[in-house]
């Protein structure tokens, strides 16, 4: 369900495409939800780069809630990392936040079937 501070926000998006300006609110943003993956790509810096410690899940909802708080023009969240459904609670928990959600996965893992 669209929510009103989401169709004021895409409604001043519109308004600056119309006038031909770039919006000065953010709009999406992106969660590393975690740095583990159920793959070892070679180009991938995921599984190599170690990111340091993984925030539990209510440490990392109360920070998208904070995030959320600070920019209530966001809309949309991006979901990735290493292999975000490792963490599907979490995501499930907190994509209820916004409207719109993505979620970058390497397919190994089944899609949850997510009621909207």
């Amino acid at each position: 369900m669209i929510r009103l501070n989401d169709v004021l926000t895409i409604s001043r998006v519109g308004l600056c495409l119309l006038t031909r300006k770039v919006p000065k609110f953010p709009l999406v943003a992106a969660f590393e939800v975690t740095d583990r993956c159920t793959l070892k790509c070679k180009h991938c810096y995921w599984w190599r780069d170690k990111q340091g410690r993984e925030l539990n899940d209510s440490e990392f909802f109360a920070k998208v809630t904070e995030i959320k708080k600070i920019y209530p023009t966001l809309i949309a969240a991006v979901w990735l990392g290493g292999e975000p459904l490792l963490r599907t609670e979490l995501v499930d928990k907190c994509r209820k936040i916004f409207t719109y959600n993505e979620i970058i996965t390497n397919g190994t893992l089944p899609l949850p079937l997510w009621k909207n």
